[in-house]
């Protein structure tokens, strides 16, 4: 594996992950972990009686479709 040298016009500049559903959840919500692990696993349950998890996110959790990944399980 190469090594990538930097010039010094060029600067790093840092990724952050996204925040996961959960961890919205417990920051936005003051959650704890268990509780936002019983919510998700509520809403993957609605999602499995065939309700539109786009709905399921906007309507249960106030979000966009940005987290189907988290809620689906991916």
């Amino acid at each position: 594996m190469a090594t990538l040298k930097l010039s010094g016009k060029m600067r790093v500049i840092p990724f952050e992950a996204p925040e996961t559903l959960k961890q919205v959840l417990m920051r936005r919500d003051g959650l704890s972990a268990e509780e936002a692990n019983e919510r998700i696993a509520e809403a993957r349950q609605a999602v499995e009686d065939v309700e539109d998890p786009e709905d399921i996110l906007q309507d249960e959790f106030g979000l966009e479709p940005d987290y189907i990944f988290d809620l689906l399980g991916y």
